[in-house]
């Protein structure tokens, strides 16, 4: 595992503070508490999305490379019949070898569908806007395809920093100005390219169908709730160990559905993707006119994918990693990941991100309420305010999850859905 701190693009505060991802505490400035505070809560309702007609238009955004269930998303997506990816764009750190991997998927794939149109992967930024984090590299990006003397070379933040940073950004843009209203954005990893493209073309906002996210940590409740701390910046008090107490207060663990639906504010706790670039996070969030849906980590942590579909796969890994079948090239990446982590299965993140982006009605399985999610500058832990009023949708509630779980099996064991 190696952790790599470069500058970041844009000036963060917090750039220097030390501290280890998962031992932060949450931090609200008093211009985040005003615009919480200025937000009414109501009681929400769960509900299921519609299922949209026709060809839905997507571009996914991921840090592929590390946890392999950014390409199990990737595969899955591909063969969806009701998606047509536009795109895939890719963040964090190595973001070129990143899209080599992705490349290398989509051509396999594509090769055995000669009719198909070429599907292109960008490499985006390699920086962040902002973040106190350590790029995370757990080892095994690019393995087995390139040796690991190679790997390390492409772990070069000098590097890093001459690669174009807003090519896939100006992607975003393109693409959704040519289908305004109509393209939907898959985050799967790192948001900067995202924030790229919306601070560069402030005029797409409003033309983004939607942004899906796999983002945002676990509610916080009485079991895992810490402290509080509320500082003033201009104060230079961020540092003082200070404590307050949370005034929205805190649900218990398994009373958080009901607090939420009586319309009371919860926080989350930090996740990988929001806080690997907390300013680009906050920037996404802070438009106004955006609709987006996030699916938090206390829903994505309910599945877990295990037995045939992942040994089909690592059985693909016997295969030489040269050959154009994609679940091979997934395959060698679950190996690499599997053997890494000692696991026996994957927390199938991405690939439910994929599926809520595209399924709606009985076919969802995730119920979600309405609101407003703000993502604080420090850490990007966030706060959720209830609200029938509210254009974000976060997901709430669990619903026969094994119509997302068979669909996903049989498709990493190159099957089809069965309508």
């Amino acid at each position: 595992m190696w952790n790599f701190h470069p500058k970041p693009i844009q000036k963060y505060d917090f750039f220097n503070r030390s501290m280890a991802y998962g031992q932060e505490q949450l931090e609200i400035s008093p211009e985040e508490m005003k615009s919480i505070k200025n937000i009414k809560p109501t009681p929400v309702q769960l509900f299921k999305c519609k299922q949209q007609e026709g060809l839905i238009k997507v571009i996914i955004d991921t840090d592929i490379g590390t946890d392999v269930d950014d390409a199990m998303a990737l595969l899955y997506a591909l063969q969806l019949p009701n998606l047509q990816l536009l795109g895939v764009t890719t963040n964090y750190g190595p973001s070129e070898l990143r899209a080599s991997l992705a490349q290398k998927i989509v051509d396999n794939y594509q090769s055995n569908k000669p009719e198909s149109k070429p599907i292109p992967v960008i490499a985006g930024a390699s920086l962040q806007l902002g973040t106190h984090r350590p790029v995370f590299i757990a080892g095994n990006e690019g393995m087995p395809f390139i040796s690991s003397d190679q790997a390390f070379e492409k772990m070069n933040t000098d590097m890093w920093a001459k690669q174009d940073q807003t090519k896939a950004a100006d992607f975003i843009a393109q693409q959704v100005n040519l289908y305004p209203n109509q393209v939907k954005i898959i985050s799967i990893g790192i948001p900067t390219n995202i924030a790229l493209a919306l601070q560069r073309n402030k005029k797409i906002a409003s033309k983004i169908d939607e942004i899906i996210f796999m983002g945002g940590g676990t509610f916080m409740s009485t079991s895992n709730y810490n402290e509080f701390r509320q500082f003033s910046r201009k104060s230079k008090d961020w540092e003082k160990d200070l404590t307050v107490n949370s005034p929205f207060g805190i649900p218990e663990k398994e009373n958080i559905q009901q607090w939420v639906c009586d319309g009371n504010v919860v926080h989350l706790f930090p996740n990988h993707n929001f806080s690997g670039d907390s300013m680009a996070s906050k920037y996404i969030f802070d438009q106004p006119n955006i609709k987006i849906k996030v699916i938090p980590h206390n829903i994505t942590a309910q599945f877990w994918l295990k037995g045939p579909s992942i040994d089909y796969l690592r059985h693909q890994s016997l295969q030489q990693c040269e050959s154009q079948n994609p679940f091979v090239t997934v395959g060698h990446m679950v190996e690499a990941w599997m053997q890494l982590r000692s696991q026996n299965g994957q927390c199938p993140h991405d690939p439910l991100t994929v599926h809520e982006t595209v399924f709606g009605g009985e076919n969802s399985v995730i119920k979600y309420v309405k609101g407003k999610l703000i993502v604080h500058e420090w850490a990007a832990f966030s706060t959720f305010v209830p609200s029938e009023n509210g254009n974000h949708c976060v997901g709430l509630a669990v619903e026969n999850a094994d119509v997302f779980m068979n669909k996903l099996e049989q498709l990493l064991m190159n099957g089809e859905i069965q309508e």
